[in-house]
């Protein structure tokens, strides 16, 4: 049995942060659903082969640089 496709749209109206507060929160959203269920612990970039496709679209916890 294969896990269910998970989509995130997300839209809102411009706000008065900067990107990377914006960054911060959406990190933190990403946290709170993997800790929710482990399906959402991972998340791998779209692409066209299997290979590509296991390369991971961010860090898992989050990594700040700045």
């Amino acid at each position: 049995m294969s896990d269910p496709p998970y989509h995130i749209w997300v839209s809102w109206r411009h706000r008065l942060e900067t990107a990377i507060e914006c960054a911060r929160r959406l990190a933190h959203m990403f946290e709170g659903l993997a800790a929710a269920h482990p399906c959402f612990a991972r998340w791998n970039k779209q692409a066209e082969t299997r290979k590509a496709a296991n390369a991971p679209f961010c860090a898992m916890p989050r990594e700040w640089t700045s």
